[in-house]
């Protein structure tokens, strides 16, 4: 470094010296301080907000997935016992579904009622486990996935309300020695009450578990 180089440069440090211990200098001092606690509560905040989204996606992410795997488990176990409900060959006497072998007794009739009401009250409360699950599905997913649970619901409604029309006037047409096919809508209730091979109710049944799976068996992911 040359001579002038050296006085220059010793102009400039006293300059700056004389500027630091100057009233400008200390007040110029505190800005800087003052900007630069402003930068890092600035910084700070930025990235305390896209931590806090990123919890938040995390989180909501977590409860989709509670979500859709509760409603799958309780559409799986009322599909379960809406087919047990149906399934004539696993009564104690027997509920064929073949409308040419119906019971001949009203002590057999009464014995199938007394179970299908058992099968009922089950399927009863696994559609109460439906329905809390299709709760949490409108909180979090909104109420356009629902519709295939309700579908799977309305089903096992219809079980109820005719077996309320159909066991009391199966078993009055047995004391009354008529057949099914004399009775107005009696066969129908029996092919709605006891499954037989690609029927409506399984169609349906299908139908809407499938509906449910294809909305959410990609949140188990």
């Amino acid at each position: 470094m040359g001579c002038a180089e050296m006085v220059f440069a010793s102009w400039v440090l006293g300059w700056l010296w004389r500027f630091a211990t100057s009233p400008e200098g200390a007040a110029f001092g505190s800005f800087l301080s003052g900007v630069a606690a402003l930068l890092a509560v600035l910084v700070a905040s930025v990235g305390g907000y896209f931590g806090f989204m990123e919890w938040k996606r995390e989180l909501h992410g977590k409860a989709k997935f509670q979500v859709a795997r509760k409603v799958l488990l309780a559409a799986y176990d009322y599909t379960a016992k809406l087919e047990v409900t149906r399934r004539a060959r696993i009564f104690r006497v027997t509920a064929p579904a073949q409308l040419d072998a119906p019971p001949e007794t009203a002590e057999a009739a009464d014995e199938i009622e007394r179970q299908y009401r058992i099968r009922l009250d089950r399927l009863g409360r696994s559609s109460g486990r439906l329905a809390l699950a299709e709760e949490e599905v409108k909180a979090i997913f909104g109420s356009d996935f629902v519709k295939e649970t309700g579908d799977l619901g309305l089903l096992g409604l219809r079980l109820w309300l005719t077996a309320d029309t159909f066991f009391p006037s199966e078993r009055s047409r047995i004391v009354s020695g008529q057949k099914r096919t004399d009775i107005p809508g009696l066969v129908d209730e029996a092919r709605e009450l006891f499954e037989t091979e690609g029927d409506e109710m399984a169609t349906k049944r299908g139908a809407a578990l499938k509906g449910i799976e294809e909305r959410f068996r990609s949140y188990l992911r």
